[in-house]
């Protein structure tokens, strides 16, 4: 019983550590792909009234987000966005994620 709660907990340590590990997105690379984004969202990620803030949010959440948008998966609002994300490989998506995500939300 010991060595299954063992392995057990062997694996989720492993899938932690792997997760970890994984690749993130280049805040430097974001940086210099965000180009429209600035248009709407501000030079500061910081959006206004009429667009959202961006700057400190997760990174994941961006990622997701975007990805969704990607897909065409988003709500009305987001169609908008569509042809920015239209030629974006994953890598862009992950980076333009990790500059948001590295920025001062207030």
């Amino acid at each position: 019983m010991f060595n299954r709660k063992l392995i057990i907990a062997a694996f989720f340590i492993l899938m932690f550590a792997a997760n970890a590990l994984q690749a993130a997105g280049d805040p430097t690379r974001g940086n210099e792909l965000r180009g429209e984004c600035s248009d709407c969202h501000g030079e500061d990620g910081m959006g206004d009234e009429e667009y959202p803030r961006l700057a400190g949010l997760d990174e994941g959440y961006l990622l997701e987000q975007m990805k969704l948008i990607q897909k065409g998966e988003r709500s009305e609002e987001a169609e908008m966005m569509l042809w920015f994300f239209e030629d974006l490989e994953e890598q862009d998506l992950e980076d333009l994620a990790a500059y948001y995500a590295s920025l001062d939300g207030g």
